[in-house]
């Protein structure tokens, strides 16, 4: 015979918190019976199941129905799975259908007893009237989510008058999935979950129509006198203003995401050439894809001369030789539009080009034909309407101008500034870049003293632009240098080393100085451009001749030969054995120096790192070289160039 004393001490513990009652019946009835783990208990009230540690279901079941008319429909099941014998099991039988009928009388009694309302007359009519002029929907459940009470706002939000609401289940006002979500919060509240007094959560409710509407609820726990939960009261708020904004914003970060991937496309394309040629040819066709373009024009502007000169101009998506254009002067403040970009460093964005141009007092055009003034244009000549000028800087001084313009009037949008001022930069750089390139090409005669000067030019280019790596390139070509030859390889390759190793990191010059120098964590996109320098230096590099090929060892600088490096993920053998003492070289300085984001680690804590990747993401030849000259007393030089 079982001892139901257990029971009925929940029922007087619990009261009326009914989810910490149903839920405490079940984990105690497998405890009532001999074999407590064949037994299996689940007591479900109005769709919410209250389950025994592991429950199982079973086809060897005992059931009664629990039903309180207007507040709970459910049931209380006692399943036995197999491994009782057959006397024993007909004797668990027997007492789990008198057990079974007690705990559904007992909760039926209990949920009878949850009173209507738990207020004063006096606080209640306070109550009423502070709810009935809410705009929110105010409104009082009993422990199983029946709706004792709800203000008169509650029409206005879901078509339903208070009183097609009140003796409703929350269940019937929202669907399934809802429903549970809703209630999964109550229960976890009243079973003492929540630390706070207050539950807040967002959910959609049903209209009367069918159609869900989004709502904010707050929620809480009403107490008896013994303190123990008899139900919940709060508020419900139609939040689908709320929502309308945050899916405005979501759109408005989906455009800032795709500006910003157009941004890294961009400066991919850009970067990757020294030509200023296909620059402007790829920077033309970039804008052009993106917003209106009639005309293009990128000009450069001398401040000790005080002049702009045409570079290129793209005029209804043709290239115009610009070689006989006259330079302009630079005009006076409040005169010009290039001019006035000049002056204040700032963007200028032309709705009404025309209306700025007799503001300006600017006398001049620029179309395929070159320089003329406004008075010689035919009067069926298309002329810009609208356009927007950006200022081209390097170390914060304008040293150019891109100017796109449009026949139609108000053609650009702010978005499409955003992203020429976002561009600009990268712009800058390319050119600067391309400039600096072809100027140290040019004034080499000898190829070798071309290819030794470019290249230093080059190291100098990007650690300049990055100050916490200076000297970095220099100090990973000593060091790969001495592994090499410890290695014992023959001078080609040595000399291979040595040059690849100076303008290894030649790519960053693609890279925004903001994000080189950034001493937080990189973002995911962030990370995804530095993992481009490699590919970038190698196809900067591609067209120079080399008498070694200083590209491929540079671009294969980051794999490792677990195929767990970038950007091609070689493995082995795939892997020049130049790249290969490269890569030990590069991991050891960058370990040992300081960097923006973390102090230096050192050269025993960078040692050991190589020591413990040896054979298995970098050469063990080159490790046991690199380990070896620094056992000897090897130091890195000094960090200038």
């Amino acid at each position: 015979m079982l001892d139901y004393t257990t029971i009925k001490a929940l029922f007087d513990q619990y009261g009326s918190n009914i989810p910490m009652l149903a839920q405490s019946i079940a984990d105690t009835i497998p405890t009532l019976f001999p074999h407590r783990e064949k037994i299996h208990a689940r007591i479900t009230l109005n769709d919410l199941a209250y389950e025994s540690d592991g429950f199982q279901t079973s086809k060897v079941k005992i059931i009664s129905r629990v039903r309180v008319p207007g507040k709970v429909k459910g049931k209380v099941e006692i399943h036995f799975t197999a491994g009782q014998n057959p006397d024993e099991q007909k004797e668990s039988l027997e007492d789990a259908r008198t057990i079974r009928q007690l705990i559904a009388d007992h909760l039926q009694d209990a949920i009878r007893a949850i009173p209507a309302a738990m207020f004063t007359l006096d606080s209640e009519k306070r109550y009423q009237l502070l709810a009935e002029n809410s705009i929110d929907a105010i409104w009082i459940m009993d422990p199983l989510l029946n709706f004792t009470y709800i203000s008169p706002a509650v029409e206005r939000m879901t078509g339903y008058t208070p009183e097609e609401w009140i003796g409703t289940n929350l269940s019937q006002h929202a669907t399934r999935a809802e429903f549970l979500k809703m209630a999964a919060q109550a229960v976890r509240a009243m079973r003492g979950l929540f630390t706070s007094d207050y539950i807040i959560f967002t959910a959609n409710m049903l209209r009367k129509d069918g159609s869900e509407i989004p709502v904010e609820i707050i929620g809480r726990i009403l107490y008896n006198k013994r303190g123990l939960p008899i139900g919940v009261h709060g508020s419900t708020r139609d939040i689908s203003n709320r929502v309308k904004s945050e899916l405005a914003l979501q759109e408005t970060q989906k455009k800032y995401m795709a500006s910003l991937e157009q941004l890294y496309h961009a400066g991919q394309r850009i970067g990757v050439s020294l030509d200023l040629e296909n620059i402007y040819s790829n920077l033309h066709e970039i804008i052009n894809s993106i917003m209106p373009c009639d005309g293009l024009v990128i000009s450069s502007f001398n401040a000790s001369q005080k002049e702009f000169r045409c570079e290129a101009l793209f005029h209804e998506g043709q290239t115009v030789d610009v070689n006989d254009f006259p330079p302009v002067s630079l005009e006076p403040r409040g005169k010009g539009t290039q001019s006035q970009v000049v002056h204040s460093g700032s963007s200028l964005y032309l709705p009404d080009y025309r209306a700025h141009q007799k503001d300006a007092k600017t006398s001049y055009y620029v179309n395929e034909e070159g320089v003329y003034l406004e008075q010689d244009i035919p009067a069926d000549q298309d002329i810009t309407s609208s356009a927007i000028l950006v200022p081209l800087k390097r170390e914060n001084q304008v040293i150019g101008v891109i100017q796109v313009t449009s026949y139609q009037l108000d053609a650009f949008t702010p978005e499409n500034l955003h992203f020429l001022e976002a561009f600009a930069p990268q712009v800058s750089a390319a050119i600067s870049n391309a400039a600096l390139f072809e100027e140290a090409r040019q004034t080499r005669n000898n190829l070798l003293i071309t290819l030794q000067g470019t290249v230093e030019m080059l190291a100098r280019t990007v650690e300049t632009r990055d100050p916490y790596t200076a000297g970095h390139q220099r100090r990973v070509a000593d060091l790969a240098t001495a592994i090499a030859e410890k290695m014992g390889l023959d001078q080609e390759q040595v000399d291979a080393i040595h040059m690849a190793s100076i303008v290894h990191d030649i790519g960053k010059i693609n890279i925004p100085a903001e994000i080189l120098s950034k001493p937080g964590k990189l973002s995911a996109l962030e990370f995804a451009l530095i993992k481009t320098h490699p590919q970038v230096a190698a196809d900067l590099l591609h067209g120079i001749t080399f008498p070694w090929p200083i590209a491929e060892i540079i671009h294969q600088h980051h794999e490792k030969l677990d195929g767990s490096g970038y950007p091609q993920g070689l493995a082995g053998d795939q892997i020049a054995p130049e790249a290969r003492v490269l890569i030990v070289a590069d991991i050891v300085e960058a370990m040992s120096s300081h960097r923006p984001y973390r102090e230096a680690l050192g050269v025993d804590i960078a040692l050991s790192e190589i020591r413990n990747q040896r054979g298995i993401q970098l050469d063990a030849e080159a490790v046991d070289a690199c380990l070896a000259i620094f056992a000897g007393g090897y130091k890195f030089p000094d960090a200038a160039i």
